[in-house]
């Protein structure tokens, strides 16, 4: 007992000692990393990541510990995997702002597998261990009514990684692909299984595969949403591996037994429908290992096809705000250029009355708390950027980030209030650089933990890595 001591006290004097010449040597990013532990462990599990990322860091010990401890927040995470708007779907209303604020990649199962992905290049071992430390989490199959599906791509891209690098022997990467095709949940997941199957695998080695994707085809069903999004792609990868024995007739077997389902209207179920069976009738069948026949009329019809409810996507509130906006920004009266126009007292008035009557809109009884967060952000935000530059446009920017700090959907979905956040430093960040640093001022001293700390990360970290780049800002 005494020796396990004296070993703890040893071990928290060279950790503290550690701690100490850290700070000494990386005296800002220390203190990025101090004030990371006390935001929202997403937020905090990218600042890590994005800090082990840092050329300035020049101790892989370090950097190693910042991932692992990276790995255990995003555990934490709100959100347990991301989600991706459906092929074909509008892009509008709540589900296209929730996919927008996905591809932050601040989901659980994303930041695990980032975390992975950045280890593998310190540890092999360490990040081997860490994936198989992950839980994919149970993945509910999407109604008609969703046009978000989840999306698994982080992890199983982070596996082809680890398979590649960290595991050695062909006996284990064969375990290792299996152990992952047994778990296969969703459609979505056979595009990246069957891009596994390289050519550094033996004939053989690949007929037993395709025997395990084979059996996870056939446990999935009922889930059309998934299947008809990631239809074009199976059939892509089904063509290339035609001569692989067993694919032809198990592949034939999942497309009748979901085409003769339930499908849901919308997206582009009928077109990709009309792809895969025109490519399995006309490519695969004349395969020298396919022993199957060609899919006929009745295998590709639906039993039925559900419809969609229409809901409104326009409310009266924000649909007299889009007009006014609109006029704010294209309508300029004859002998004036916009810039001109702008800088009149009418248009100022005009202008401040729009803000007003944004920052005083109320949710609609058809809109959920998400769908009016983002139209109301999108307002203000929007209003940030027409406005010209001076004290209208300071106070226009005060207005829009004290709405952001007191609203309740930080709590109830942060990655949703992240984007917005992110939105209007990216939009500075790419049209006005004089802006940007006062939008980066403005968010320092706010006194938002969250908000506060974005500044400063922005300041030092400067450009990001690929896997940390914001969403595309929607239009």
């Amino acid at each position: 007992m005494m020796r396990l001591l004296v070993a703890s006290l040893l071990f928290c004097l060279c950790a503290h000692g550690g701690s100490n010449e850290r700070r000494k040597k990386y005296p800002e990013l220390y203190e990025l990393v101090e004030r990371a532990r006390s935001t929202p462990p997403e937020f905090a599990a990218s600042t890590l990541l994005r800090v082990a990322d840092s050329a300035s860091i020049t101790e892989p010990a370090w950097k190693i510990e910042l991932i692992e401890e990276a790995f255990r927040l995003a555990a934490q995470g709100q959100h347990p995997v991301r989600k991706k708007l459906i092929q074909g779907a509008p892009l509008e209303g709540s589900n296209s702002s929730l996919s927008w604020a996905y591809q932050q990649n601040l989901d659980r199962l994303t930041l695990e597998s980032t975390a992975v992905e950045r280890m593998l290049k310190l540890d092999k071992k360490k990040a081997g261990d860490l994936f198989w430390e992950i839980r994919v989490p149970m993945l509910v199959k999407a109604e008609c009514s969703d046009l978000l599906i989840n999306d698994t791509s982080p992890y199983l891209n982070a596996f082809a990684a680890v398979r590649q690098s960290a595991i050695s022997g062909k006996k284990d990467k064969l375990e290792a692909i299996k152990s992952i095709v047994n778990n296969v949940r969703s459609a979505t997941e056979l595009p990246s299984l069957l891009t596994a199957l390289d050519r550094s695998f033996s004939r053989e080695d690949r007929a037993t595969v395709i025997g395990w994707i084979a059996g996870a085809m056939n446990r999935l069903s009922g889930d059309d949403r998934a299947f008809s999004d990631s239809l074009r792609d199976v059939s892509a990868r089904v063509e290339l591996l035609q001569d692989v024995p067993g694919l032809a007739e198990a592949y034939r077997a999942y497309l009748v037994r979901h085409f003769t389902a339930p499908r849901c209207q919308g997206g582009k179920s009928v077109e990709d429908t009309k792809y895969a069976a025109t490519v399995f009738n006309s490519r695969l069948i004349g395969s020298q290992q396919a022993n199957v026949s060609a899919l006929t009329e009745t295998e590709t019809t639906p039993t039925k096809v559900v419809e969609l409810s229409k809901r409104d996507s326009a409310f009266s509130g924000f649909e007299s705000l889009r007009q006014t906006v609109m006029d704010l920004m294209f309508t300029v009266p004859e002998g004036h250029s916009s810039a001109t126009w702008r800088s009149t007292n009418t248009w100022r008035d005009k202008f401040q009355s729009f803000l007003r009557d944004s920052l005083d809109a109320k949710q609609d009884a058809r809109e959920n708390a998400e769908e009016f967060f983002s139209r109301k952000s999108g307002m203000l935000a929007t209003a940030v950027t027409i406005v010209p530059m001076g004290p209208q446009r300071q106070r226009t920017v005060t207005d829009y980030l004290a709405f952001l700090a007191h609203s309740d959907m930080q709590r109830e979905n942060f990655i949703l209030w992240l984007a917005e956040l992110g939105s209007i430093v990216e939009t500075t960040r790419n049209t006005r650089a004089e802006e940007y640093i006062n939008i980066l001022d403005a968010l320092k001293a706010s006194g938002h933990p969250v908000m506060s700390l974005y500044a400063t990360r922005e300041r030092l970290l400067g450009s990001r890595p690929e896997w940390a780049n914001p969403p595309a800002l929607l239009q």
